[in-house]
């Protein structure tokens, strides 16, 4: 078991994984004002590439987001876990910091090999936080409406190749639905 100190830590330390995550989005928004020194600010705002960037950003911002906000209510009231939980805590910690590069793949390559790897990496960070619910929550089931919507999403995308990213989307549903289905959420 992890007490309540060594807990403390292990939790600044997620924290600051997120954070980490979170500024790493914004590095292309900077890159793509740096590259562009010598051209005016209307055009790199009216530019389909500055388009591209700024609403991954916001796209991943409030999926990082969405992640740690289930993260702290999961831990909020904890004193201890497990060593399972801790070592699924550094698993989804890992997938945290994959999110920046996954997104800016997903969004500037555009295939749907991209789209997929995509979506497997926020499935993946789904399922470590609806495992440590199970095991953390014991009247939580271990399908969350968000793992649910992700899933549905990929298999769309792996079914009908002309499907884009768009389609990740659907996650957002997540929240009406966690107001329906409460044991779900």
């Amino acid at each position: 078991m992890i007490n309540n100190n060594q807990l403390r830590r292990v939790l600044a330390f997620s924290d600051a994984i997120v954070a980490v995550a979170i500024t790493l989005l914004v590095l292309p928004l900077t890159d793509l004002f740096q590259e562009n020194r010598i051209v005016s600010l209307s055009m790199i705002l009216s530019s389909a590439k500055f388009y591209s960037v700024f609403s991954s950003l916001i796209v991943s911002f409030f999926v990082i987001f969405g992640f740690w906000n289930d993260h702290n209510t999961l831990f909020k009231d904890n004193k201890k876990v497990t060593k399972l939980v801790l070592r699924l805590n550094e698993l989804w910690c890992f997938s945290i910091i994959l999110i920046p590069a996954i997104t800016s793949m997903s969004f500037n390559i555009n295939t749907q090999a991209s789209y997929v790897i995509y979506g497997f990496g926020l499935w993946f960070s789904a399922m470590t936080i609806s495992i440590m619910k199970f095991l953390l929550l014991t009247d939580k089931p271990p399908i969350t409406n968000t793992l649910l919507l992700l899933t549905i999403s990929i298999l769309l995308l792996l079914i009908f190749p002309k499907i884009d990213s768009t389609i990740y989307y659907i996650a957002f549903l997540a929240v009406p639905l966690n107001k329906i289905f409460p044991k779900l959420a």
